[in-house]
């Protein structure tokens, strides 16, 4: 692994000679948090640690697993303590594996070597924790084997053992429980209150009821002194080796009537019942066989069976109630017709690709109840049925990171996945950028190379990327798409970036490059589409990779399909237990089928900036600012309440249920039109009428005179975008912007009419 040399100190002639001076600290008895270093000729400096810790997240997310074991068993001949290292990211990466082989390469390393050997215990409960965590408990049965052999070196302890056994108890392993509880009695280990109730509830889960009392009971014993442990070995013994008659589902019933474990030894009557139960289960079991219940559950009936043991030990039907018996269609729905599929917007774009879907299918990636379609203005996401509103959020896309391009807001420069060899020219052309400001040019190296990587995903999702005539950032506009923008300021932005994108592409792919990095971007359009491409997909997230906690930009596919809305539906969620960007519903949304799914790109931006950066404006920004230079004020909560606007002035919404059914006047102009409106506001002092109606026509003759600056009107550009609909995508924004623009005056004028008309004389 070439990214191994960035640690040149490992192979310093110093710290070889160093590592002949340790001393073994297999004799030191380890806790069970962490190891204290002990007393040695020399140690690792903070520098060199955080070059290793800067490390083993790269390796890991590069596969190269082998490597970072083998550099972390090196760190640990200099007997630093575990918090100083990145265990937690190697360790949780173990645990994902699919088999042993690379946990087992890193013990058996510390095991065999005397100077690590002191590691092993908390290793292994980390790992063994995370394989519980993630229900695999066959794999800490494997761990616990090779534990328990006799070369083993060290010592199990306490912790070690009650992590075993509380998870194996909570696993249904309950056999593999008790063999570890077996250990400990012969180990002279304190079982303690905790491990006594873990293996008490796991024999009534499988309702081994007279077992879990005596294992309880013999616990207690040696813990209050008056039972020697050989006695409970003995018992343990027996449990391991008999077969057990009655049957789990029988005791997850018991369980269920009876709740908390503690009723068995407080109360006589269910003592009693236990012994009943035990002795009829078998015949239970054969009587339900011959006379089968059979319960219907619906929303229009229930019906309601207790099942108690009678004296002689037959189980009998005490109580059977019912309600409402009269039948329903909807108790037989597979006599019910099939509804007719019902047209939706969604209904009229294109389905996807199947390849689309195969390209992430076949890497990890999930959809749940959600279709890509295709239309005139590129991908969305819509619902493929209905969503009824829940407590929690939903899922309903699942990316693993192994498909991102990722990279780190701050130095050093982080990649994840790791696809930059070492030594490649591209990593200096991404380390001469400047961190503050060229995310965007990072992020369009990085694409660039992926297209370029041999077997990378970004080369099947490249082609569902739009082109540069597809495009709608100005980054690709022309002079003339800028001067449609009616907008001075905005186009000189633009063309600055332009100059900026074209001035790193004449610096970086000169004459003299390498191949390597020419075929990148043989020309400038290349590179100003790519980095069109970082701008207007690009996701800023908080990620967390193991203990790593960064902000990271990222290019994320299939999310990138998501359309932007101000009243989304959806939001971005980082897993980051298996690495994966979670798409979710808001907790109580409710989705009909053919609904888009939308997410917010930036909250509290206007226009301008969703035109530099996405391409794209919308009439309905409730952050919009209309800049009025008069004098002339409103009173504010007087407007608000005409408009039944609620909130904070940086959390205001429309109170829909103080409106009338049918209005739908109020969106988000009205929302940005209460923000930017000149308004006052004294206390309790009340509005005066005659002087708000003269602030309400200063206030329109001003929005007139705005709208006489523009060349066009409104209609006028309604008429251009009607009359060219094979326009350039990025001339048809420009269209729009303004056309947005103006609309927004337009309802600001319409908001005062009807504030004049509505207040109170």
């Amino acid at each position: 692994m070439r990214s191994i040399q960035r640690l040149r100190f490992l192979s310093s002639p110093s710290l070889l000679s160093r590592s002949l001076h340790f001393t073994s600290s297999s004799s030191s008895t380890p806790s069970d948090t962490q190891i204290a270093p002990t007393t040695a000729s020399t140690s690792l400096t903070q520098e060199e640690l955080t070059q290793i810790n800067l490390l083993i997240p790269r390796l890991c997310s590069s596969n190269h697993l082998k490597e970072a074991a083998n550099l972390i068993t090196t760190a640990f001949l200099t007997n630093p303590s575990l918090e100083s290292l990145s265990l937690s990211i190697f360790i949780h990466r173990l645990s994902l594996e699919p088999d042993l082989t690379q946990p087992m390469y890193f013990l058996n390393r510390l095991k065999y070597n005397p100077k690590t050997q002191s590691f092993l215990l908390p290793i292994c409960k980390m790992l063994v924790s995370l394989y519980f965590r993630e229900r695999e408990g066959k794999k800490a049965l494997k761990i616990f084997h090779w534990v328990s052999r006799d070369d083993f070196p060290c010592v199990v302890d306490y912790g070690l053992c009650a992590i075993l056994v509380n998870g194996f108890c909570k696993s249904d392993m309950v056999v593999e429980g008790l063999r570890v509880l077996r250990m400990m009695v012969v180990g002279k280990l304190k079982a303690g209150d905790e491990v006594r109730m873990w293996v008490y509830r796991g024999l009534l889960r499988e309702a081994r009821i007279r077992e879990a009392q005596e294992v309880n009971e013999a616990l207690k014993d040696v813990e209050n002194g008056d039972k020697g442990n050989e006695e409970v070995v003995v018992l343990l013994d027996g449990l391991l080796h008999k077969n057990l008659s009655l049957s789990p589902p029988l005791a997850g019933w018991w369980l269920e009537v009876y709740g908390d474990a503690g009723y068995f030894e407080q109360n006589s009557e269910a003592q009693n019942s236990i012994n009943m139960l035990q002795k009829s289960s078998l015949s239970l079991k054969h009587g339900l066989q011959k006379h089968p219940i059979l319960v219907c559950n619906s929303n229009e009936r229930s019906r309601h069976l207790r099942v108690c043991a009678s004296a002689n030990g037959a189980a009998t039907s005490s109580t059977l109630e019912a309600y409402d018996s009269s039948p329903s269609p909807s108790s037989f729905p597979l006599f019910t017709p099939p509804s007719q599929p019902q047209d939706t917007p969604a209904s009229q774009l294109e389905l996807a690709d199947p390849d689309f879907y195969k390209i992430g299918y076949v890497r990890s990636f999930r959809a749940y109840g959600i279709e890509f379609r295709e239309g005139p203005d590129g991908y969305g996401v819509f619902a493929s049925k209905d969503v009824e509103p829940l407590r929690r959020a939903r899922v309903i896309m699942e990316i693993p990171l192994e498909l991102m391009l990722t990279i780190s807001k701050k130095l050093p420069w982080m990649f994840f996945p790791d696809i930059i060899p070492v030594g490649h020219p591209i990593f200096d052309i991404i380390n001469s950028t400047n961190p503050e400001t060229d995310s965007d040019l990072r992020l369009a190296c990085l694409l660039l190379y992926a297209f370029d990587c041999k077997d990378n995903f970004w080369q099947l999702y490249g082609d569902f990327l739009p082109s540069a005539d597809e495009c709608t950032s100005f980054l690709l506009a022309t002079e003339e798409d800028l001067l449609e923008l009616q907008d001075e300021k905005l186009a000189s932005t633009m063309r600055e970036q332009q100059h900026r994108a074209l001035e790193f592409w004449e610096k970086n792919w000169h004459s003299a490059v390498p191949l390597k990095i020419k075929r990148l971007a043989r020309d400038p359009e290349r590179f100003i589409w790519a980095m069109s491409i970082a701008q207007s997909r690009c996701i800023n997230l908080q990620t967390r990779i193991g203990a790593l906690i960064q902000d990271a930009n990222m290019l994320v596919p299939y999310a990138d399909m998501m359309n932007h809305s101000f009243q989304p539906n959806c939001f971005f969620h980082w897993r980051f237990k298996d690495r994966m960007l979670e798409v979710m519903i808001n907790a109580g949304q409710r989705i009909k089928k053919g609904d888009e799914m939308t997410v917010d790109y930036m909250a509290g931006q206007k226009n301008d900036f969703f035109m530099q950066r996405y391409g794209f404006s919308s009439p309905v920004n409730p952050w919009d600012v209309i800049n009025f230079t008069g004098d002339a004020k409103i009173h504010l909560d007087t407007f608000l309440s005409v408009f039944n606007i609620s909130g904070l002035p940086g959390e205001y919404y429309h109170n829909s249920r103080l409106s009338n059914d049918g209005d739908g006047f109020v969106d988000g102009a009205i929302i940005a039109a209460a923000r930017t409106l000149p308004t006052w506001s004294d206390g309790d002092l009340p509005p005066i009428p005659s002087l708000e109606r003269k602030a309400v026509k200063e206030l329109q003759e001003e929005c007139h005179q705005m709208l006489a600056e523009f060349p066009t009107t409104s209609d006028e550009d309604q008429k251009i975008l009607d009359s060219m609909p094979e326009c350039r995508r990025t001339f048809e924004a420009a269209i729009k912007y303004r056309l947005h623009r103006k609309l927004l005056i337009e309802k600001v004028i319409q908001a005062l009419d009807i504030y004049q008309d509505r207040i109170l004389f």
